[in-house]
């Protein structure tokens, strides 16, 4: 979420177009598009907009768009101290992606399960991710998920993933 205004921006363009089609999965990802960069800008009511967008994407059985607004929102829940949302959130992307067989959405919600894992002190599961990610990165077809990956293994190797264990967790 480099520039969330900006996203913000096309979110409510996306939000117009989505609008005007009667079926299928792309008003609902764009109502999640637009409840994301309102959550991640932290407008008044925007959480609850964006899980009512999750569902839609949900019963809409639009797998795809519902990995990738889940990994996004998961980071967000990262950086606000929610690592136990960011997991299940992360897991269920992951889940998504997987049935897919799209292996960059799945990567990168790995990245991002790995991270909460490491938070929650869930050392074992995140090393064990760890080791899926590092087999799985040379098939990914996209240059952010390898970048992504390598990041994470190097901040494994330094060490700069260490766990938060007894933090209490907001909002959880």
């Amino acid at each position: 979420m480099e520039d969330v205004q900006e996203a913000r921006r096309l979110a409510v363009e996306l939000d117009a177009l989505g609008g005007r089609l009667r079926e299928g999965s792309e008003a609902p990802f764009a109502r999640a598009l637009l409840a994301l960069s309102r959550h991640a800008l932290g407008e008044a009511g925007a959480e609850d907009a964006l899980e009512a967008a999750l569902e839609e994407l949900r019963r809409a059985d639009a797998k795809l768009r519902l990995a990738y607004a889940l990994t996004r929102v998961a980071r967000l829940d990262l950086e606000r101290g929610r690592p136990r949302r960011a997991r299940a959130r992360a897991e269920e992307a992951r889940g998504a992606a997987e049935a897919l067989a799209r292996p960059t959405e799945a990567l990168l919600a790995k990245v991002t399960l790995v991270r909460a894992c490491r938070e929650l002190a869930e050392d074992s599961e995140a090393g064990r991710l760890l080791g899926e990610l590092r087999a799985e990165v040379a098939v990914a077809a996209a240059v952010i998920a390898r970048r992504e990956v390598a990041d994470l293994l190097a901040e494994a190797a330094r060490g700069a993933l260490a766990g938060r264990a007894g933090r209490p967790e907001e909002g959880a």
